[in-house]
């Protein structure tokens, strides 16, 4: 094997979704290269990350939205357009990154 291909070979490209929930509650989904964005509804910061391993069309790591609306909503906005939902604690997040 030439040092070329071996090289290309150790650099495998690796895509990432990260799924947040900003400090309003509001849940989105980052892709690749867009992470440490501000919320896309209320443009405040994201309080909490997944990072979810999306290479070769996977989902590794990913959370089910199901399951975080099942045990995180807290309902809708004033407006009535957008869910909110509890920020889960660290242990929470293992938990459920565990459970598929």
């Amino acid at each position: 094997m030439s040092a070329m291909s071996h090289t290309h070979r150790d650099r495998m490209i690796r895509n990432t979704i990260t799924q947040c929930i900003c400090i309003n509650g509001h849940y989105t989904q980052q892709a690749d290269g867009f992470d440490n964005m501000p919320c896309s509804v209320c443009h405040q910061m994201i309080m909490w990350e997944n990072v979810v391993d999306a290479t070769d069309g996977g989902s590794y790591g990913s959370i089910p939205y199901g399951m975080l609306r099942s045990r995180f909503s807290q309902g809708v906005d004033t407006a009535g357009k957008h869910e909110l939902f509890r920020i889960p604690t660290d242990e929470e997040t293992r938990a459920m990154r565990g459970s598929r």
